[in-house]
């Protein structure tokens, strides 16, 4: 057990899950992901909080032992996710990486099979008696795990088109500071910061639409190829995975970039406006 001083755990806490995700890559945040805090894994604080299925994937796929562990409740992440109805996908992996939590009761005496789900395939997949499921391993279908990397996809299409509507605002709260700073122009004592304040804000504005429009492009190519994949074979699928991951954390770097300019740019504009208050 260890202190929130992690920063795979703040941001869980937080529910910054494009963070999250984009820290759980690294060495580092793989490490995060074995570590538990107040006796609950990464794993199980994701669960509660509804993290994206593909984020959820991913620390299974980095600790699936963190699947066998229960917590202070004796909540194993099987129970938390079929407590809150969880995705398919969600408890799909749950049971491929520890099976047995089927049969666990937590503190309340309810295994994982006690809470009534509304998804047809959850039911099915909870129906499923433990044996199956343990006498499975080793030639499950390959199926299975095509259809949890385009869940994995389709959960980093939805975050990049998140940030998308995120930089929204971030344009529309630039203009109003814009706005708000003209008519203070006039005091200003400076007038070569001025300029090349105004210098910024136009090559910004140069490059603004060339950006944007190439992350829009990212994601459209994403969509292309995730339906392209119907008619691909396992390995051109395999393949297709790692290049669809590619241009999702690519599309995400260049809107952190971005977010970035933004802000720096609004920070330059409120610095003017100290000096020009009266």
């Amino acid at each position: 057990s260890t202190n929130c001083a992690f920063p795979t755990t703040q941001n869980i806490i937080r529910r910054k899950w494009i963070d999250a995700s984009l820290i759980l890559q690294s060495r580092e945040g793989k490490d995060m992901a074995h570590v538990a805090h107040k006796e609950e894994m990464p794993l199980h604080m994701a669960c509660v909080r509804r993290a994206p299925a593909a984020f959820i994937l991913d620390l299974i796929r980095i600790n699936p032992d963190a699947a066998a562990k229960a917590d202070k409740s004796g909540n194993y992440p099987l129970h938390l996710a079929c407590q809150l109805r969880s995705s398919p996908y969600i408890i799909m992996g749950l049971i491929k990486a520890y099976p047995e939590a089927l049969d666990q009761n937590n503190a309340q005496q309810c295994t994982p099979r006690y809470y009534r789900q509304t998804d047809p395939t959850s039911l099915s997949l909870l129906d499923r008696p433990t044996s199956c499921w343990i006498d499975s391993f080793g030639r499950e279908p390959k199926q299975d795990a095509y259809h949890e990397k385009v869940a994995r996809l389709r959960e980093r299409k939805w975050e990049v088109t998140q940030m998308l509507e995120k930089q929204k605002d971030f344009n529309l709260l630039l203009r109003q500071k814009i706005e708000k700073l003209e008519p203070t122009t006039k005091t200003i004592l400076n007038k070569g910061q001025l300029e090349k304040l105004q210098s910024k804000v136009e090559a910004f504005e140069k490059i603004k639409h060339a950006k944007m429009e190439r992350i829009r492009n990212l994601v459209k190519l994403m969509e292309l190829r995730a339906q392209s994949q119907e008619t691909m074979t396992l390995a051109e699928r395999r393949d297709e995975s790692r290049y669809q991951t590619e241009y999702a954390e690519r599309a995400a770097d260049s809107l952190r970039t971005f977010e970035a300019e933004v802000e720096e740019l609004t920070k330059n504009f409120d610095e003017v406006k100290k000096t020009t208050s009266v």
